[in-house]
């Protein structure tokens, strides 16, 4: 059949049950995205992958200072972190910093 692989079942040379494409595309992840029938996702630069609510594959592209944050409800999804009252926040590439304001902590010795 179109597609399929000869490959070994430890005893004999049989064909796969999953289908493949004839060719995919320099750095293209293999995934299955049906039953028996293999896919390739083309890779995204500076991503990371995650999964939507159906667990299917997909990359999340990033720009400086975001990470991602996870959720029980959704996808995923790349973020910036938001900055709180006293606290600044400086993205940059590969990095972000997390200062506090100027006055700092009150310390009081009891």
């Amino acid at each position: 059949t179109a597609g399929t692989i000869l490959r070994s079942n430890g005893t004999n040379n049989v064909y796969s049950t999953a289908t493949f494409a004839d060719t995919y595309n320099v750095s293209t992840i293999l995934y299955a995205n049906a039953a028996n029938a293999v896919s390739g996702l083309a890779t995204t630069a500076r991503a990371v992958m995650t999964t939507n609510t159906s667990g299917v594959p997909q990359w999340d592209a990033l720009v400086d200072g975001q990470v991602i944050i996870g959720s029980t409800a959704g996808t995923p999804t790349a973020a910036t972190l938001t900055a709180g009252t006293g606290i600044t926040i400086t993205n940059a590439s590969n990095s972000i910093t997390i200062d506090a304001d100027a006055g700092g902590l009150e310390w009081s010795g009891v």
